[in-house]
């Protein structure tokens, strides 16, 4: 029987390691981890375990002494990370990996996000209240839910969401996971969920507010982690797999993740079977590699085409926004002044934090208004600069 294990999974976030390895040996800092739940390999001797997503930075061993199991070795997937043990702050390592036009436009977007909210950075380390950490976890599957729904994508943490949620709270306590949350005013707007080791910060499930989108979240959140991790003495940022644009940008390190084939050595048939799956397995990534696999994801993106043509077709007479900027002082207390934290007008969010970012206007001096005598139409006021919005 075949059997599929996410090793990273088992170690980062159940903190355990499967029986038939007896140690986890950390590359980057010359440490061992001796495994001392062994005692349930028996269960796996009927099967053939695929091993997934093993950091190139762990090297795991088997007593090929006295273990039943032996292994096969497949370089799959890549891994991204950066390395930050040669940089002093956060400062000296974006000089040295990202270009210069970039650190502008973040630290640009940081600055601006800083002006027009109240904002805060936190990151919860060794204790959090049992009542803040559950209304984390469901704000943060909400904006999972909201930012995967935009994309027509599904995010697979959504799978395990209860093993987090039940799991997560002791590990965050114990000081093998972290929360990270940026909030305006009492408001998240990014939430990461992350694993720690030894050195190594496994930034593993992120997040954030897409009304805010126009401020750079998902650089801020990366930007904010590694300046912790400077500030907490972990060396090496593990961004995890997922070949993506902002992982490239960010890190100096690309290395595959090994795939391991186990299966009971004292059985020819499973060692004949092992060998069969392993040339399966590294037949998948050749054609991964030429751009055939996977296909699942190229059908969803026609569906996703086709969709969004119907969509767009269906949608030629409904309703478009306007945006005026008004020049002439207008009367406002003639309007009815409205709140956009509430369900009723939060389509108007984004809007207003656009104008925010566009105009560096704070919350505070900001005012959202419904235009009583002209239907479907709002007017954002900040101190100099107004703003009409007309739904047609």
């Amino acid at each position: 029987m075949l059997k599929k294990l996410n090793f990273s999974f088992e170690f980062f976030e159940r903190n355990s390691v499967y029986p038939f390895y007896q140690s986890v040996y950390n590359r980057t800092n010359d440490s061992k981890l001796v495994n001392k739940s062994t005692e349930n390999v028996g269960r796996y001797l009927n099967d053939i375990c695929i091993v997934q997503y093993i950091p190139p930075y762990f090297e795991l061993e088997v007593d090929k002494e006295n273990s039943p199991f032996d292994l096969l070795k497949i370089y799959a997937i890549p891994g991204f990370r950066a390395d930050l043990e040669t940089f002093v702050n956060v400062e000296e390592f974006m000089k040295s990996q990202l270009k210069k036009g970039v650190i502008k436009t973040i630290k640009s977007r940081l600055r601006r996000l800083e002006n027009c909210f109240d904002i805060t950075y936190e990151m919860y380390c060794g204790s959090i209240t049992k009542e803040k950490y559950n209304f984390l976890f469901d704000e943060l599957e909400l904006m999972i839910n909201r930012r995967f729904s935009q994309r027509n994508e599904a995010h697979s943490a959504l799978r395990k969401w209860t093993f987090y949620k039940e799991n997560a709270y002791q590990l965050i306590l114990d000081k093998r996971a972290t929360f990270f949350l940026v909030s305006d005013g009492e408001k998240p707007i990014v939430i990461g969920l992350n694993f720690l080791y030894e050195n190594i910060f496994d930034s593993a499930i992120t997040s954030y507010d897409i009304d805010y989108a126009k401020f750079g979240l998902g650089n801020l959140a990366v930007l904010k982690k590694m300046e912790w991790c400077f500030n907490n003495g972990y060396s090496k940022f593990d961004m995890r797999w997922g070949d993506l644009a902002y992982k490239r940008m960010w890190c100096n390190t690309i290395e595959q993740y090994e795939c391991h084939v186990l299966y009971n050595k004292k059985n020819i048939i499973k060692r004949v079977m092992a060998n069969m799956v392993a040339v399966v397995i590294k037949f998948k990534i050749y054609l991964r590699e030429k751009n055939i696999l996977p296909i699942m994801p190229k059908i969803r993106s026609i569906f996703k085409k086709n969709t969004e043509k119907r969509s767009a077709s269906s949608k030629s007479g409904a309703s478009k926004i306007e945006l005026v900027d008004l020049v002439e002082n207008v009367p406002f207390k003639d309007h009815l002044v409205v709140d956009t934290s509430t369900d009723e007008y939060s389509f108007l969010r984004k809007i207003k934090y656009d104008f925010q970012y566009t105009n560096s206007e704070h919350s505070n001096t900001l005012n959202v208004y419904k235009i009583l005598d002209r239907e479907n139409s709002y007017i954002i006021a900040g101190k100099n600069k107004a703003q009409q919005i007309i739904y047609k």
